[in-house]
């Protein structure tokens, strides 16, 4: 089988891969012990990749003077569902983007919902935010 070798700059970060390519030269039954991955093995290489993909996307479009932040819902303002909840998260997001436009800043962003469980747990809100300088005071109050 031949080798082929991927290389990934992103940023500071840089990711050196080896993969093995069928070749036309590959017979028949090495082609179908390729195609006979366990869909554990897979769904393990399909997570691999999608972790491997956020982590060049961050090293490609942050540094470490942008934020990481995380949003939490009070009492008086907790959503009924994961709808709900990405609804806040959108609109507080728009109104942001309004503001760095008028100021003529640029807004990154990357975020993820989550909640510990099904059953409980809070959902909240993890963001990685490009920093301008003056964001803590904006956010908050943008935030409910």
């Amino acid at each position: 089988m031949a080798k082929r070798i991927k290389t990934i700059t992103a940023g500071r970060l840089v990711i050196v891969g080896c993969y093995t390519i069928p070749t036309p030269r590959s017979s028949d039954r090495e082609r179908q012990a390729l195609r006979e991955i366990s869909s554990a093995a897979q769904e393990r290489m399909n997570l691999k990749r999608s972790w491997q993909k956020l982590e060049v996307e961050l090293a490609t479009n942050f540094t470490h003077r942008d934020l990481h932040l995380v949003f939490t819902y009070d009492d008086d303002h907790l959503p009924r569902n994961r709808e709900e909840a990405r609804k806040y998260l959108k609109k507080m997001i728009r109104l942001l983007r309004a503001h760095r436009k008028a100021r003529g800043q640029e807004t990154r962003y990357i975020y993820v919902t989550e909640q510990l469980s099904a059953e409980g747990g809070r959902l909240h809100h993890h963001m990685i935010l490009n920093g301008t300088g003056a964001d803590l005071e904006v956010l908050r109050s943008l935030w409910p």
